[in-house]
């Protein structure tokens, strides 16, 4: 009897895991969506309150003090500033593919690397860019949601197309 109890409970912390898992990975694609949801069909940014509605669901993906670091791109801290930043992005178009998830649960909070393959075209020049990188996130449970409370990225390599990955 005592025996079930023990297996019981293992089986549950076991289900909250990947429960916390899975939310995180909808959590993520969730913010991808967001990110690319900024651009129209026809490759050109949305105007007004059809860009910022979707510039309010991208950051309510973070916490409020959540810490974005993309490197030579620059660090961001707090969920208004990262409103702001992801509103005035000089894109035309982005698509963000997340792969690879390393998720690690521990209570209310985790740690998840993701491979992150972006296409975008630049608005100045309308030039197709691609990059690959991981990020390093790390995530907090606040009132049953699971949030990013903080993004580091770390750039593998970012090209046009048609030029090398590498620069030899």
């Amino acid at each position: 009897m005592i025996r079930s109890l023990f297996a019981m409970s293992d089986w549950e912390t076991r289900l909250a895991r990947l429960e916390a898992i899975e939310e995180i990975r909808n959590l993520k694609a969730r913010y991808a969506e967001f990110a690319d949801a900024k651009y129209t069909a026809s490759h050109r940014k949305k105007i007004g309150e059809e860009l910022a509605a979707v510039v309010r669901a991208q950051a309510e993906c973070f916490t409020e003090d959540v810490e974005w670091d993309a490197g030579t791109f620059g660090v961001i801290k707090g969920r208004a500033a990262l409103a702001e930043s992801f509103s005035g992005k000089p894109f035309w178009f982005t698509l963000h593919a997340y792969a690879n998830p390393v998720i690690e649960v521990n209570g209310d909070e985790a740690t998840g690397r993701w491979l992150h393959w972006l296409l975008l075209s630049q608005a100045e020049t309308a030039r197709p860019v691609h990059m690959m990188a991981y990020t390093h996130d790390r995530y907090r449970r606040i009132d049953g949601k699971w949030l990013i409370s903080h993004m580091r990225l770390e750039v593998k390599f970012e090209s046009p197309f048609g030029e090398p990955w590498t620069k030899i």
